[in-house]
């Protein structure tokens, strides 16, 4: 079966996820197919795994955004760069159907393969980043950039699903919040009795 041909399946049993949600049954989603319960099972190998073509060709069009917008040149910072390329990604007419996203962030079967494919983008994202920073592939500072843009993904895609943002939005809080670096303040200690320290040092 072509890419294209299983894509289109994807599609077709995405609908009846967004509708059915976690519950909806093998049978439903094998008749929404177009396929017999054989084919469908030899496509995947678990009714959730019928999602993996959407979800990869979503992937697929984020790092494609990313590097793309890397070889351009120009002055954006990478930050900038993996923001936008989000927003192009997942505009409203390419975004998952919000009862669908929301399976993605919660239901385990639907999540652990959403999980899989953020590994697969980060592992995508390393070259093209590193060759916009200028550093080796094998470079930890390559596969922190890999990894901060595939969490800025994840974080905008659980904005979408829990507050009802568009792909733009959800991007650009995401972004601020990177920009923020948390991970770079001092942790803030409110012990019993002890006032919460006023201001953060990054």
């Amino acid at each position: 079966m072509s890419a294209e041909t299983l894509l289109e399946v994807s599609r077709r049993c995405a609908q009846v996820l967004a509708r059915d949600g976690a519950g909806a049954s093998t049978k439903t989603l094998v008749a929404a197919s177009g396929l017999s319960e054989r084919t469908f099972f030899r496509c995947f190998q678990t009714k959730a795994e019928c999602i993996r073509p959407l979800l990869e060709d979503g992937y697929r069009r984020f790092v494609s955004e990313v590097s793309s917008r890397c070889g351009n040149g120009g002055d954006s910072s990478l930050l900038a760069v993996v923001t936008v390329a989000f927003a192009v990604a997942y505009a409203k007419d390419s975004a998952p159907d919000g009862e669908l996203a929301r399976l993605l962030v919660e239901a385990p079967a639907y999540r652990r393969i959403w999980l899989e494919i953020n590994d697969d983008t980060a592992a995508s994202l390393v070259e093209p980043l590193a060759s916009a920073l200028g550093v080796p592939t094998d470079s930890f500072e390559a596969r922190i950039a890999a990894d901060q843009a595939t969490s800025l993904a994840v974080t905008a895609m659980r904005g979408i699903v829990r507050s009802g943002l568009s792909a733009t939005d959800a991007a650009n809080q995401a972004a601020e919040a990177i920009r923020r670096q948390p991970l770079l303040r001092e942790k803030q200690t409110n012990t019993r009795g002890a006032a919460p320290k006023e201001g953060i040092t990054p």
